[in-house]
Order: structure tokens, then sequence, then C-alpha cells
């Protein structure tokens, strides 16, 4: 973890899971990391998996309702969004789930409009300004 005010890096817990082409937000205070591929298994992931960063500690989530490597996870208008990801080759989804957190699971929600995976999607605040020069 780096530290702007000391301009140094520590060496923090270890995720529960390997992962590559997984994706990661900040969400309520904690760091998600959700889906991704284990080569060492050949595997696509549907664990998530978050960590809180005062007790240095990773506790496993609810999985995604399916195996996926290169989704976006989005924090938006406070809840927890999985869109898009992939499979395979060609087998690229349009899913949207949200994390119904009185279930305890993740959910249907509208599809995006195309299939996507490796998507980036970033939420700005309301008051804030963006320039381009």
């Amino acid at each position: 973890m780096y530290s702007v005010e000391t301009n140094h890096w520590t060496y923090r817990a270890q995720m529960i899971q390997g992962r590559y082409s997984h994706s990661s937000v900040a969400f309520k205070g904690k760091l998600y990391v959700a889906g991704g591929y284990e080569y060492k298994t050949d595997t696509y992931l549907d664990s998530v998996e978050h960590y809180d960063s005062n007790a240095n500690v990773w506790t496993a989530f609810t999985k995604l309702p399916k195996p996926a490597q290169g989704i976006s996870l989005c924090s938006f208008q406070n809840k927890l969004l999985s869109m898009g990801g992939t499979n395979g080759w060609w087998s690229y989804f349009k899913d949207v789930w949200e994390y119904d957190e009185t279930n305890k699971s993740w959910k249907a929600s509208k599809s995006l409009n195309r299939r996507r995976t490796r998507a980036v999607a970033h939420v700005i605040p309301y008051d804030s300004i963006i320039s381009k020069n």
C-alpha cells in the first residue's frame, strides 16, 4: 500500500485467490476484487473478496453468478455492480449484476447494449470538474 504522506510502500496481506484480468473497486470503505483468471488451474473465476485496510485482512465475499474475466466492477448510487466479461474466446457477456445487500446475492439488472469485456466504468461525483487541454 502506498502512502502519499511518507512516499513509501508498505507490504500488506496477500489476497485469498491469485488472479489475472480481474476487476476492483472501492465500495463502502473496502476494496473489492472480483472475477479473473487463474493460470495454474486454467480456470475462470467467480470468486469475490474484499480488503479491510484497517484490519489488513482479505475476506471472501458472495461469488459472482458465473465465472468471468475482464468484468468491470463499479460503485454507483451506493450499489455494487458487475458488468460484462468473458469466459472464453468469443464468449463475451452483456450481463449487469447488482449486489443485493439484503439477500447477500447478485441479481440481474438491465443488460449492456452490447457484449463487452475489459470495459472500464468510472463514476465521477456531480461536483467534480473535468477539463481537457
